[in-house]
């Protein structure tokens, strides 16, 4: 058998550790409700004029059977925080409360732009990110998306976004073992957008789909260079089929 390929839970995650971040405001960049991911017939561009075995229209399931799947995002907990939602081991984001855009969309689909920017200002020494989305088996191994934040200088740091190792969809969690589907290293911190709930999965063979029954976020990171000035940050969706989805931005000075 091959070797064995621990999980890891982020530094970050582990009990006793306390973070202080700055939660930046990013709701003017908005352009949905996270609750619209997936709605029936949405996704009808750009696609194939012949026959072909695409991604369903609403964006989930696919032509084996499940052709109808669907997935009802709620984001509950997020909306009853009162602008601001806390985390895991103290880790902000700022959220709208009322009934508006909480997320900024982007995707190769016609419904989103390809990519999109917020700005940003000062020093920071870390990104946290607040992201949600939908990613498929046809796009798994390969890289889905990509953050980046741009230094006034012109140089950049990025993260990539890559279904298994830290992109997973709203509606479930990977399954995950030491042969066909392995994952090294660490997995994305999970927060269910409808009951608040925080978890990180470290069981193999881990498939509980009962735990994101109204759907969770991903909580990301991404290490920046302290002695740089922020200018802005860009999330761009590379892989066809996908959405990608900014809901916060909370930096460590």
């Amino acid at each position: 058998p091959p070797q064995a390929c621990p999980i890891k839970t982020p530094a970050w995650a582990e009990a006793g550790q306390t973070i202080t971040t700055e939660p930046v405001d990013i709701s003017t960049a908005f352009n949905d409700k996270v609750t619209t991911l997936y709605e029936m017939g949405k996704y009808r561009s750009p696609r194939s004029p012949f026959v072909s075995m695409a991604l369903p229209a609403q964006g989930i399931g696919g032509w084996a059977g499940n052709v109808n799947d669907m997935f009802h995002v709620k984001d509950d907990a997020l909306r009853a925080a009162g602008g601001e939602v806390t985390t895991l081991n103290g880790l902000k984001f700022r959220t709208p409360a009322g009934n508006g855009p909480n997320i900024l969309f982007t995707s190769q689909w016609d419904n989103y732009p390809n990519e999109a920017e917020v700005a940003l200002s000062g020093k920071a020494k870390r990104a946290y990110l607040m992201m949600a989305g939908s990613t498929n088996q046809m796009q798994s191994r390969i890289t889905n998306g990509e953050v980046v934040v741009t230094y006034t200088d012109g140089m950049t740091a990025k993260l990539e976004l890559r279904n298994p190792d830290n992109w997973w969809p709203v509606e479930r969690d990977f399954f995950i073992d030491d042969y066909q589907f392995r994952l090294c290293g660490e997995v994305p911190v999970r927060y269910d957008m409808q009951t608040g709930k925080i978890f990180v999965p470290q069981t193999k063979g881990y498939a509980d789909r009962e735990k994101l029954e109204g759907g969770s976020a991903n909580l990301l990171y991404l290490d920046l260079d302290p002695s740089k000035t922020l200018k802005s940050l860009t999330v761009r969706t590379i892989a066809n089929d996908v959405v990608i989805g900014l809901m916060g931005v909370s930096l460590v000075r």
